[in-house]
């Protein structure tokens, strides 16, 4: 006598597969002991299903999120709040490391050499937001601006550059 057994595996209140058993005539019967395995084994296979999907879409969203940062023209770099680098995108490379990569977990003093930007990124207040112009070697100047990120650390984003201005002059 073959004997089967199947329950539903159920994450955030869907069902979103089944799980079953098939025993054969030597084994006997399931019973309840076998119920109760299963439905615990299906519990499980269900979050470890779910937890793979979540995990697949925070990395297809995150791929997305940095294909728009490094797309952009604007410098955008994020740190944490001991001011280790999380993201340096494309065009602050080109700004402020002549196209190098960084490191992961790099220090933002190291790993920067303008120290107009390091002295900005350095002042700044944990509780506003704030700007200024960076200039570069190659005369290109940078509006600068840099907002803190609740949980996350500093964000900074400058603007493209603007043409270098003769004394006197200002860009508006």
């Amino acid at each position: 006598m073959a004997s089967q057994l199947a329950v539903p595996l159920i994450a955030r209140q869907h069902v979103i597969g089944v799980i079953g058993i098939d025993r054969s005539a030597q084994a006997g019967p399931s019973s309840s002991e076998d119920q109760k395995l299963l439905e615990a084994l299906a519990a499980q296979v269900a979050v470890a299903i779910e937890s793979a999907r979540l995990f697949d879409r925070v990395r297809e969203e995150r791929a997305t999120l940095e294909a728009i940062i490094n797309g952009t023209d604007n410098a955008i770099i994020v740190s944490d709040t001991a001011d280790y680098i999380l993201l340096f995108n494309l065009a602050a490379r080109s700004a402020f490391l002549n196209g190098e990569r960084l490191e992961r977990s790099s220090l933002f003093s190291e790993a920067v050499h303008n120290q107009a930007l390091l002295d900005f990124w350095s002042d700044a207040s944990q509780k506003e937001a704030r700007s200024t112009e960076i200039h570069l070697p190659d005369e290109r100047t940078f509006s600068a601006r840099m907002t803190f990120i609740t949980g996350v650390g500093k964000s900074r984003r400058h603007a493209g550059h603007h043409p270098p201005q003769r004394a006197g002059q200002s860009q508006v």
